[in-house]
């Protein structure tokens, strides 16, 4: 009975206790964003490892419009884990570059029934 009240207990504080409970301010960019480069007219790809069996997804932020466009994303399984129930992956973002300039493609990976993201994914692409 007493192991009992010690896991009830134990339970409560962390539904209660800030330092354990889900954090609700967004989680920031990297300071430095990577840096992509192609020409005009060309199709990019942004590789984002991914495991949609928990409920998180990758949303784009800022897709680089007016320069970039989305042409679609689509989930890869890994192929060492293909067969593995709850396995990740990766998820693909396709972009194509309309306008010559400079933009930035911001992602966040996030449950979207929850307030903050798990993380965040920034790119700036250079497009000549």
């Amino acid at each position: 009975m007493a192991d009992i009240f010690k896991i009830l207990s134990i339970s409560f504080l962390c539904l209660f206790t800030p330092s354990c409970a889900s954090p609700e301010a967004p989680v920031a960019p990297a300071a430095n964003p990577e840096k992509l480069s192609c020409r005009l007219g060309e199709t990019i790809e942004v590789l984002l490892e991914s495991n949609p069996t928990t409920g998180y997804q990758w949303f784009v932020v800022d897709a680089g419009n007016p320069n970039l466009k989305l042409l679609g994303s689509e989930y890869r399984p890994s192929s060492a884990s293909e067969n593995l129930c709850g396995a990740g992956g990766n998820t693909a973002f396709y972009f194509k570059a309309v306008a010559a300039g400079t933009s930035s493609l911001k992602f966040k990976y996030a449950r979207p029934w929850e307030n903050a993201p798990l993380k965040c994914s920034a790119y700036e692409v250079s497009i000549r």
